[in-house]
Formats: structure tokens, C-alpha cells, sequence
């Protein structure tokens, strides 16, 4: 943070950037935050899908909340790092069916690579779903259906236990598969492969949950790992907005986020309680 902006806190009466033109379109948006505002929930900062979490261990050295931070993060949710059963639904999010755009993006970690693991889901059956996920082939993957599906070769750019900024954009307008989907890491496309045609709009899987870190229909393979500041927008980012995205978060999205900011060189700590219109002390002090 520059020096010249002191401490920062969010305000919770708005805490997302209307004005902030990478905000369009935005339908959720799941931060972890230091003081996680909410127990055994991961708050979405537009109010509108708060994730409810189950299996949160005692320990935050192993599952639950951690405070290791992401390239400009505050703090992450471990996802079954000892094994346990750390999981999120979002309800159904009926928005998604049926869109004719989506972009989903954020922060993950992977314990161990080149495993079978789901990181987002929504599920019915094997023709009725949409599913995030890394497989044994050391492939990574978005599935609409078990016969359709496209992915890239992951291992190469990521390492285990390394932070990763991942966006999938769909386009469904697209002429061609290419042009339907595109998936970038750390703000970079990557080469994909395809197995049939893919849909002109996003799986209507009905009122199943979407799920993050496990699979309704496989929930033996969850995600180990990290996550945060995941979001999904009803529109496809393109190219030079999936790079602003990158890079912003990298530095804690100032632009997409409300703030107060106190007097420059001001290193006090906020005491203020929860509320609509409060604010909390949320990013470091000044550099």
C-alpha cells in the first residue's frame, strides 16, 4: 500500500465499487477478509450469495480460516489441508442457468498436483452439471457434460502449495470452441483442449447448489487447498479486463472496492462494531 494512504478499512454499508467498470455484470463476490465477518460463512461483498460452510476445523493451521496471504490478500479459507471436510454451497444461484455469458475467477492453491480434485460445482447428473476440476492426467478442467468439456495442461504453470489466479470465460455466442471459452492463469491464456461442442449458454442445472471445493456426485475427492477472492460475473471479461483483474487483485482491488482512508503516516487500529454503514480496519498499516 502506498505510504501516502495510511490505513484503509472497508465500508460495509457499500463495500463494492458500483462505479468501478470491471464491477459490471459482477454477481458475487467472496473475499476472505481477517476477521471473516460471519463464522461459518464467507461473505459475499454484493450481499446477494453468502457461502454457508460446513466441516470447519478447530485448528486454522490445518482447515477453516488462515492468515496466510495471497499476492495482495488478507488471509485465506483452507480447504481439507489435513484431510477433513471443509466444503461451501451458495444455493442454487438460478442466475447462472442459462446465461449466455459467465466469467468465474479467483485465487486457489493445490496441497498436491496432478490429483482428482473439484474446486467449483454444480451438479444433477453427468449430462445435467457444470464442474471445475483437476485430474490425475495432470489436466485441468471445465466440464458441461462427461462427453463435453474443454482443459489445459496445469501442472507446468503452477506449483504445489503456490498461489494461482485462474479465469474462466465463457462466451456462448462464440462461432467455435475457442471462441466460447477461454481460460487464463495469472492474467495469461493457455492452450486448450476440447471434447465436443460447447453449449451457447452456461448449464441450467436447476435449484442444485453451487458448491465450492467439492462435488455433489463425487464428494470423495474435494479440493486441498486454499481459495479466495473468488467472483463470478454474468458476462465475459475480456482479455485486458482478466489481466486488470489479475493485477488488481494483486493489489488488494482498490478500484473495485469502497474505502475510508484516515490521515497519511495515521498507524492507529479502528475499534468500531459490525454494522451497516460501520466501518472495520481492514488492510495494513501504511508501508
Amino acid at each position: 500500500m502506498p505510504a501516502s494512504l495510511g490505513v484503509r478499512s472497508l465500508n460495509y454499508g457499500s463495500p463494492v465499487n458500483g462505479q468501478a467498470p470491471l464491477n459490471r455484470g459482477l454477481l458475487a463476490w467472496w473475499q476472505v477478509l481477517p476477521q471473516r465477518l460471519g463464522g461459518s460463512t464467507l461473505q459475499d461483498l454484493t450481499g446477494r450469495y453468502p457461502i454457508a460452510l460446513t466441516g470447519l476445523g478447530a485448528s486454522s493451521a490445518t482447515q477453516g480460516w488462515g492468515a496466510t496471504r495471497r499476492p495482495g490478500g488478507y488471509g485465506e479459507l483452507r480447504l481439507n489441508n489435513d484431510g477433513g471436510t471443509v466444503q461451501g454451497s451458495a444455493g442454487p444461484m438460478l442466475a447462472l442457468n442459462g446465461a449466455p455469458a459467465v466469467t468465474l475467477a479467483g485465487w486457489a492453491t493445490q496441497t498436491t498436483l496432478n490429483v482428482r480434485e473439484y474446486l467449483w460445482s454444480k451438479y444433477t447428473s453427468a449430462t445435467v452439471e457444470w464442474l471445475l476440476y483437476t485430474w490425475t492426467d495432470a489436466f485441468f478442467y471445465v466440464e458441461f457434460t462427461s462427453s463435453i468439456y474443454t482443459g489445459f495442461e496445469y501442472v507446468s504453470g503452477v506449483t504445489a502449495g503456490g498461489w494461482y489466479h485462474l479465469a474462466v470465460v465463457f462466451q456462448g455466442s462464440g462461432a467455435t470452441n475457442p471462441d466460447r471459452i477461454k481460460i487464463y492463469v495469472n492474467g495469461q491464456p493457455k492452450s486448450l483442449i476440447f471434447a465436443g461442442t460447447i453449449p451457447a449458454v452456461w448449464p441450467n442445472v436447476g435449484t442444485q447448489p453451487v458448491l465450492l471445493g467439492r462435488h455433489a456426485g463425487a464428494s470423495t475427492f474435494p479440493w486441498h487447498g486454499d481459495v479466495d477472492d473468488w467472483r463470478i460475473w454474468l458476462r465475459a471479461l475480456s482479455a485486458s479486463e482478466v489481466m486488470e483483474l489479475y493485477t488488481a487483485s494483486r493489489q488488494g482491488s482498490p478500484q473495485q472496492l469502497n474505502w475510508l482512508a484516515w490521515p497519511p503516516g495515521w498507524a492507529g487500529a479502528v475499534a468500531a462494531a459490525p454494522g451497516a454503514g460501520i466501518v472495520r480496519q481492514m488492510m495494513q498499516h501504511a508501508a
